[in-house]
């Protein structure tokens, strides 16, 4: 009821206001309560109200998306040659897309769909260039890496338009994420260390494809229940796939926000040493219990991020430290990327150096 009453104000404002704001209200009004092309109209009007105004064409790309999203799955749940079990993340804050716990009906085995739906199609060789540049991800082979295994287009016809869907499937890892691990409490040094190397491999070999992360936080890192901690780090590729160019704060949730280095955020050249700070905002985390700067707020944390340095670890926690550990996780933490390791292989060398593997 309140919904409807809502709706009927702003489509009365926007009959006698005709003006982009009102139209705007509309759509988010009417998006809310699922009517998807009536929202459609709205936000497009809005846009012919305001040409290149950001906010009235970014609520249109959105409802575009939630549009064509009705296509796949299909009614039998089916993406291509693979069948969608479970749906494991909605477009989110995160990414403009679906994720999906999926079977492969060919090779029986399970996968992880990722789902990017457009109305109408895109430039024909959009795909072929996004093809290219997950090319080095593809043929990327690492006992640390969750591979991705095929990028797939499909094209939907309709009436009066066809929707264009990409499909990335990566490899479905099982075992617990790190955040859950983190979320325990401490660890003990030896442990952080054994993971934070097996984390660094993982950028080393992405790394001299090419291929930075940009999105590394605990929640890409799976760990093995068992004493060896084996690791897969997934996700690599995945920046390309949303469209990341190598630059901006853009696709950073709030669970990548805080291990993301400030050259993302700040929207500066981002290269391999962007992953290295990540993975020593990780490793902070696994010692310490908690990410190095942690506020209520997303605007607040961005702002430590940018300005301030990392608190010391506990004491307690440092106590326990082998000499030079925290002196690397801080040294991985710097805001300038010239004071970081240079590569992934010198902080593992680092890191060697303080605990033989």
């Amino acid at each position: 009821m309140i919904d409807r009453k809502v709706r009927s104000r702003a489509r009365e404002a926007a009959v006698r206001d005709d003006d982009p704001h009102a139209h705007l209200r509309l759509g988010l009004a009417l998006f809310r309560t699922g009517d998807l092309d009536a929202a459609r109209a709205a936000f497009l009007r809005a846009a012919e109200l305001a040409p290149g105004r950001e906010a009235p064409e970014a609520a249109l790309r959105e409802v575009l998306a939630h549009l064509a999203a009705r296509d796949l799955p299909d009614a039998e749940g089916k993406v291509g040659g693979y069948a969608t079990r479970r749906l494991l993340h909605a477009v989110n804050d995160e990414a403009p897309l679906r994720t999906f716990l999926a079977a492969d009906l060919k090779k029986m085995r399970r996968v992880v769909l990722r789902l990017r739906s457009y109305v109408g199609r895109l430039a024909p060789d959009d795909f072929e260039r996004l093809a290219v540049r997950l090319g080095p991800v593809r043929e990327l082979r690492h006992p640390n890496v969750a591979r991705f295994t095929e990028l797939q287009r499909q094209l939907v016809e309709h009436p009066s338009r066809t929707h264009e869907h990409h499909v990335l499937v990566s490899e479905f890892r099982a075992e617990p994420s790190l955040d859950r691990l983190i979320a325990l409490g401490p660890m003990e040094p030896p442990r952080a260390a054994r993971i934070l190397r097996q984390v660094l491999l993982a950028c080393e070999a992405a790394h001299r494809r090419g291929v930075v992360h940009r999105l590394l936080s605990p929640r890409k890192i799976h760990v093995s229940a068992n004493r060896e901690d084996h690791v897969h780090v997934r996700d690599f590729g995945l920046a390309v796939f949303l469209g990341a160019t190598g630059k901006g704060r853009g696709l950073l949730g709030s669970a990548v926000l805080a291990y993301a280095p400030p050259e993302v955020l700040v929207a500066g050249p981002c290269d391999p040493r962007a992953d290295l700070y990540a993975a020593g905002a990780i490793a902070y985390a696994m010692l310490g219990g908690a990410p190095p700067f942690r506020w209520d707020s997303a605007r607040e944390q961005l702002r430590s991020i940018l300005a301030e340095t990392p608190v010391p670890l506990p004491l307690a926690v440092r106590r326990s430290l082998p000499e030079g550990l925290e002196g690397l996780v801080m040294r991985l933490l710097a805001r300038e990327p010239d004071e970081r390791p240079a590569s992934a292989r010198a902080a593992i060398d680092a890191l060697d150096a303080i605990l033989p593997a």
